[in-house]
């Protein structure tokens, strides 16, 4: 099993009640398909970066869970049929998930009209293991430098980094 970011953006239409109706039904298809949730984060309404289906505003919600690799098309299949899901991506996670508890004395009374949209709602912190991430980010330049290599751009580029260019082939 591999564990999973996966990212929604609901419409900002949808009611709170059917909102969260749409999230439990994600968690209990994960785990219909074998899958564990680890960890649901609402977002709350954020301002996209452009127009989605004429909305400029979308509920984001984070998910992270375990599944097979086989059954994330399955999950990828039920967002993508849904009317009021405006994106969605999944990534593969390779980071640590560990949640910070708030304390009773933290939790104000606040309805959501007055508290700040801008901050999630729960807090993760996550460690991202750094030997992975450099791993593939050397493969990713092999596999880059194998393609250029074999469209030929690296070798005019290895050519001439051997002999300076002169005045004439710098100007403009």
């Amino acid at each position: 099993m591999k564990t999973y970011e996966l990212m929604v953006i609901y419409s900002p239409e949808i009611e709170d009640d059917d909102r969260e109706k749409k999230i439990k039904k994600m968690s209990k298809t994960i785990s219909k398909l074998g899958g564990e949730v680890l960890h649901v984060e609402p977002w709350g309404l954020r301002k996209l970066a452009f127009n989605i289906r004429k909305q400029s505003q979308g509920y984001y919600v984070l998910f992270y869970f375990t599944l097979e690799p086989g059954n994330v098309e399955v999950v990828d299949k039920e967002l993508r049929f849904d009317e009021e899901v405006l994106r969605y991506m999944t990534v593969i996670f390779t980071g640590k998930i560990t949640e910070e508890e708030e304390s009773p004395e933290e939790v104000s009374d606040t309805t959501i009209e007055e508290s700040d949209m801008s901050e999630p709602e729960t807090t993760a912190s996550i460690t991202v293991d750094e030997e992975a991430l450099e791993g593939e980010r050397l493969l990713a330049e092999e596999i880059r430098t194998e393609k250029l290599a074999s469209e030929g751009i690296i070798e005019e580029a290895e050519s001439n980094d051997s002999e300076p260019l002169s005045d004439e082939e710098l100007e403009i």
